[in-house]
């Protein structure tokens, strides 16, 4: 009974790794400083990294036994996948999250936000708030970052369901604690993989906010590195880099479908699947390239409905073309446009 008890783990910090080491040494450190009483494992996936992370991962665990669960792979699975099968691997009642190149900035997050989860069983999780830092941990300022991907910031202090549908976040991943919805829950948790290949955190949101609130906080508790490079592999310098509007579609479909099949929710994504349309025209429009015209292409396939798609493809051709000629650039918005 002693070494079950010995083997209970309160908290699972999930650190999906992938070409970090330059980075990974801070998150460790600043996961390891933790001033808690609360027992955690730190459940690091590295994803076939091409640089020293492996070294530096084994480094760690020699230091510290019995904190580490490594999963290290021969093969790059993707980001998803790698994050779903550390969630798989979970143990703890709680689950907390910190990427490979981001880390905490709170030596006692871990203990307030589980203190409060067990104080308040009617929420499914807390989010506290983030900094986004540089390449080499420099500071950003919100006007350094455009306003579409300032996604961690969050004003209110309970997120819902229906904060989700107009695709809002609590918070960056890097803030957020869950109770451990994942654990013995393999075959609905696939979702995360399923959905889409590089983008987790959205599923791992959605699938809380279908269960219950999550509290808002106003501690700062992480730093986020935001990062956009031309070689990079992170998500943002590889979105950059790639017209994946057509994944963000596919996923926001498998999110309307889950969210009813599971939960018999209602979950209406179609203002935002309208933007990914009208951007992958716009796109498509700027640089007549095949490939971003398969793009849009593969949306309308997945629409169903292909002449109102071609319609609506016209539709913002002609009212692009318009703005241009007179000089009125101006947003397209998505209202009309029923995806």
């Amino acid at each position: 009974m002693d070494s079950i008890i010995n083997n209970m783990v309160d908290v699972s910090i999930i650190v999906p790794a992938f070409n970090h080491a330059k980075y990974i040494s801070q998150t460790f450190d600043s996961i390891l400083a933790q001033r808690t009483g609360f027992k955690y494992e730190i459940v690091v996936g590295d994803d076939c990294s091409r640089d020293h992370s492996r070294e530096i991962i084994r480094k760690y665990m020699d230091r510290h036994p019995g904190v580490f669960v490594n999963i290290s792979r021969n093969k790059n699975i993707g980001a998803a996948n790698n994050i779903y099968e550390l969630l798989k691997r979970s143990k703890g009642k709680y689950i907390a999250f910190c990427e490979g190149d981001d880390y905490w900035c709170d030596d006692a997050r871990i203990e307030r936000d589980i203190s409060w989860l067990n104080k308040n069983p009617e929420y499914i999780g807390i989010c506290g708030r983030t900094i986004p830092v540089g390449e080499n941990g420099e500071k950003l300022g919100i006007e350094d970052i455009p306003a579409e991907e300032r996604f961690w910031i969050y004003a209110k202090d309970c997120f819902a369901i229906e904060d989700f549908s107009r695709w809002q976040m609590p918070g960056h991943l890097s803030a957020l604690t869950l109770r451990n919805i994942f654990q013995n829950n393999n075959a609905e948790s696939s979702v995360i993989r399923k959905a889409h290949p590089v983008v987790a955190d959205r599923t791992i949101v959605l699938m809380g906010s279908l269960r219950g609130n999550i509290k808002c906080s106003q501690n700062t508790v992480s730093c986020y590195r935001f990062r956009i490079t031309e070689n990079g592999t992170n998500f943002m310098s590889e979105f950059k880099k790639k017209n994946m509007r057509y994944e963000d579609y596919h996923m926001m479909c498998i999110f309307e479908k889950y969210a009813w099949k599971k939960f018999h929710k209602q979950l209406d994504l179609s203002a935002i699947k309208a933007d990914r349309f009208i951007g992958s025209v716009l796109v498509w429009m700027n640089s007549m390239d095949g490939r971003d015209w398969e793009v849009l292409w593969k949306i309308v396939l997945e629409n169903g409905h292909k002449i109102r798609c071609i319609y609506y493809i016209g539709n913002i051709v002609v009212k692009k073309k318009i703005m241009q000629i007179f000089g009125r650039e101006k947003r397209i918005e998505g209202g009309r446009y029923r995806l």
